[in-house]
């Protein structure tokens, strides 16, 4: 049975073998071949990967080749630079964002401070206010208290007077 070309020999037109070094990265039906085949050709690759002694480093090699490849395919003219750049700028946009969030978190813990204080004032002036009635309460039983007893001292005087001489005398 015969296998099927691997990703970058079916784009290159070549003869793909079992040994075809292409092979483990670069599937027939992989997406990211033919980008990676638009951007460099096979024989670059070769090298590339040639320089690589473990396969997991090849592997990595592959996976940044293909990332590239996509990102230049998605943007041409800035290719990887471009999504740095714009990564950048989002990254910016973050902290200024993070840094007006910071803002209002200190401007909140102002206001709660505030209304912390205006509440204990406001407690105090309620405990002021209830004295001060607690004092008038005292004060208006203490006059009626007086006013009762002006009241008897004056009927003992109006009854006193009936039994005086008109003249004034005692």
């Amino acid at each position: 049975m015969k296998m099927p070309s691997c990703g970058l020999c079916k784009l290159d037109h070549a003869k793909c073998t079992e040994q075809c070094e292409f092979r483990p990265f670069f599937y027939p039906d992989d997406i990211d071949s033919e980008a990676v085949y638009e951007m460099m050709k096979n024989q670059y690759i070769k090298k590339l990967i040639a320089s690589f002694d473990n396969k997991e480093q090849k592997l990595k090699c592959i996976v940044s080749l293909k990332m590239d490849a996509r990102t230049r395919r998605e943007n041409p003219l800035d290719g990887n630079q471009g999504v740095i750049s714009s990564l950048n700028q989002k990254i910016l946009d973050l902290k200024t964002y993070i840094a007006s969030l910071d803002e209002m978190i200190v401007e909140l813990e102002s206001e709660k401070n505030a209304a912390v204080e205006l509440t204990d004032k406001l407690k105090m002036e309620k405990a002021d206010l209830e004295l001060a009635q607690s004092l008038d309460k005292i004060k208006i039983k203490s006059l009626e208290s007086k006013l009762s007893e002006l009241k008897v001292s004056l009927g003992d005087s109006l009854r006193g007077n009936d039994n005086r001489p008109s003249d004034g005398k005692v």
